[in-house]
């Protein structure tokens, strides 16, 4: 297990300068992601207002609302807190905000080398175990705080784990969400 804290996410602006993001991790380690040179990157940014999404051809998307409102699309697609939306990276996309400011989750790849998947669990104090899949998962506190293993993390703290493993969480005071985004090679699939 590697740990991500969200103290440590490097702040990143946007392709077309239109905002900045917080870079969870990027796949080769020193790519230059304003040439979208790099094969995945996934990160949260904070969005306050329209504007519209980076272009990065051969490139699939996933996307999440974490906390805030909602964000409207195209003035057609509604993404709520943990719902997951996925597109192509060619798609030009603008988006509204519905009911305040927006902290969302990220994950851009290469289609022709990976599949990637989003989803979110809500846990609460009974400590439960979920099995992670081959290739590279994230494991992402998504709300409030809650344990992975014997680790406490808070909002947007992230755990990286490689290959099949049984990890055990909980959430301490209540009930929390967490995400978990799967990075799988095409040669593995």
């Amino acid at each position: 297990m590697k740990l991500l804290p969200a103290s440590q996410h490097q702040k990143m602006p946007w392709k077309n300068g239109q905002g900045e993001s917080l870079q969870i991790e990027i796949f080769p380690p020193l790519a230059d992601f304003s040439r979208s040179e790099f094969m995945w990157r996934l990160s949260s940014a904070k969005i306050t207002g329209r504007n519209s999404f980076s272009l990065f051809p051969d490139h699939d998307r996933l996307l999440s609302v974490l906390s805030g409102g909602a964000l409207e699309l195209n003035s057609k697609t509604l993404i709520k807190a943990f719902s997951v939306f996925s597109f192509s990276g060619s798609d030009e996309i603008t988006c509204e905000l519905r009911g305040g400011d927006i902290v969302d989750l990220g994950l851009i790849y290469n289609r022709k080398c990976f599949d990637a998947s989003m989803r979110f669990e809500l846990i609460d104090q009974k400590p439960q175990s979920l099995k992670l899949s081959d290739g590279i998962n994230f494991v992402i506190c998504a709300s409030s705080e809650m344990i992975l293993n014997e680790s406490k993390l808070e909002f947007l703290d992230t755990c990286k784990f490689e290959g099949e493993q049984e990890i055990r969480v909980w959430a301490p005071n209540s009930k929390a969400r967490i995400g978990i985004v799967r990075i799988l090679s095409r040669k593995e699939a």
